[in-house]
């Protein structure tokens, strides 16, 4: 009818796009207008948010990290001994939702600063709050005494004080766990009993 107004909605549009628009009428008689001018309207781009992340196998010397963005986008770390940071690890240019990237070379015990980077692939860079994580300590001197067929001492060295135990087992998965002795110590040693008799332990 005359005065009419109709309205269209369309959805899966892809994000900073410009799209055009142009309308024909048609009345009962099959008669069709002519065509209107064109008109466009600039889809906004999704903001990047960084979640979850977390700071995973700590070691003397690496440590791995993790996150999520809700987008596809690039892999970096900051990190440093202060909030300055002063080192960036390379950036994976893989556009990816889940990200995992390794630090290497680090120095035992030691309080690291960071933060994650993902970059989008229209250039919007995102950056984490500021975290922190400290490495283990250098573990040196490893050495085993055997005092029976199903007894064995295992010493070892920090260079910090630092708690002592064991992961042992009979293949590289260990399997078993001595209880955490929680005075802190430079020399350490803890025995393991009721071993097999002529068996490789790890």
């Amino acid at each position: 009818p005359a005065g009419s107004i109709y309205q269209f909605l369309y959805s899966n549009l892809g994000e900073s796009t410009t799209y055009y628009f142009a309308a024909k009428a048609f009345d009962e008689e099959g008669n069709v207008s002519p065509i209107s001018n064109v008109a466009s309207v600039s889809t906004s781009a999704i903001p990047i948010a960084i979640r979850g992340v977390n700071v995973l196998n700590i070691r003397q010397t690496t440590a791995d990290i993790s996150w999520g963005t809700q987008v596809n986008a690039t892999t970096q770390i900051e990190y440093g001994l202060t909030v300055a940071y002063g080192q960036r690890t390379n950036e994976e240019t893989q556009l990816t939702t889940y990200h995992l990237k390794s630090l290497q070379n680090l120095t035992p015990n030691t309080a690291y600063h960071f933060r994650v980077i993902s970059k989008e692939r229209f250039g919007r860079e995102e950056k984490s709050q500021d975290l922190t994580f400290t490495t283990l300590p250098a573990i040196t001197n490893v050495s085993v005494s055997f005092f029976r067929q199903t007894t064995a001492r295992i010493y070892w060295a920090t260079h910090v004080y630092a708690t002592s135990q064991l992961e042992y087992g009979t293949t590289a998965a260990y399997g078993t766990q001595t209880r955490i002795d929680t005075i802190l110590n430079l020399d350490h040693y803890i025995d393991l009993e009721d071993l097999n008799p002529n068996t490789t332990y790890h």
